[in-house]
């Protein structure tokens, strides 16, 4: 339980809530359709409005850190009220192909998690789950509004440090497949914004490579201090200034979902080896974006999976 489901629970909607989840869960198309709460009732809204609370209500003399997690977007694809059909799905851009070449890859690399393919029947439904996610994705962008229009009414905005940034992205269809848990590009890219009037030069776009661990040291120097030595992250501020193109040369993720896995990825390449130290994905992001082409157990690409998995192994010694 929590101060939502209380909140819930008096309003007699947590068993309706509990129901709809089932119903979803049990559903062979993926369970899409508008959530049974209303808008004001719905996880984040109720997460909008407390942050937005909090802001109006604060009277401590020191600077506010405050930290907001949205649940969404997310599954199940319960967008509420209006936000369910705020998109059309026949408007929804086309998934990502699933690659012809997996036929061609041997079993030691499709029998991994990354390259399971769902039922056609849950991905028949793709178009109807984008409409509603990105109705999910709306629903937060309003809140976010509503919490910088709490931080306008106290006269803070003008000296707000903003950084909004999720923690792993969706497939919603791309390869054929739904959710996380890959080194894929739709679930590791990430939406990363930072504002501070005055700071930040505005409508600046980076192409920077970062990992989440370098928004701890980004903040922590944006209020004037040092991270420990034990920090493995690195500050963004060269890059919002404008003095460095990038704060490092690669991104190292990782994934326990089954078994351990980690990637590194460079700015033209991907390479991911499972616990057993087998390398498994190895994409050429440069010429292969929508990673079609797996060259895992390419022979002509042998040497540059040795030259990755080296350097891999020297990035993970330094942490």
């Amino acid at each position: 339980m929590s101060y939502l489901t209380d909140e819930w629970a008096k309003k007699g909607l947590l068993e309706t809530f509990i129901e709809d989840i089932r119903a979803r869960e049990d559903s062979p198309s993926g369970g899409v359709w508008a959530s049974p709460l209303a808008v004001d009732d719905f996880l984040d809204s109720y997460i909008g409005r407390k942050a937005a609370q909090f802001v109006e209500g604060y009277a401590d003399e020191r600077p506010m850190c405050l930290f907001v997690g949205f649940g969404g977007p997310h599954e199940p694809y319960d967008a509420p009220g209006p936000y369910a059909t705020m998109y059309r799905p026949e408007e929804t851009p086309q998934p990502m192909p699933i690659p012809k070449a997996y036929a061609e890859l041997p079993e030691w690399v499709t029998a991994k998690s990354d390259f399971e393919v769902y039922p056609a029947e849950m991905l028949a439904s793709v178009p109807e789950m984008r409409a509603n996610y990105y109705g999910k994705m709306s629903l937060i962008d309003d809140n976010v509004g509503h919490i910088l229009d709490a931080f306008a009414r106290r006269g803070w905005l003008d000296d707000l440090f903003i950084v909004f940034l999720s923690d792993h992205g969706e497939m919603l269809g791309d390869h054929g497949r739904l959710r996380k848990s890959t080194f894929h590009e739709s679930s590791i890219r990430i939406p990363l914004i930072a504002r501070w009037p005055g700071r930040i030069p505005e409508n600046n776009l980076s192409e920077a490579m970062a990992e989440i661990v370098d928004v701890f040291p980004t903040v922590v120097e944006a209020g004037g201090g040092e991270p420990s030595t034990r920090c493995l992250g690195r500050s963004l501020w060269p890059v919002f200034r404008q003095s460095q193109d990038e704060v490092r040369a690669g991104q190292v993720s990782e994934v326990e979902f089954g078994e351990a896995r980690i990637m590194l990825r460079s700015r033209r390449w991907k390479l991911a080896i499972d616990k057993q130290d087998v390398c498994y994905m190895l994409y050429d992001l440069k010429n292969d974006p929508e990673e079609q082409h797996n060259l895992a157990a390419d022979p002509a690409a042998e040497l540059l999976r040795l030259k990755l998995r080296k350097r891999l192994a020297s990035t993970l010694a330094r942490l």
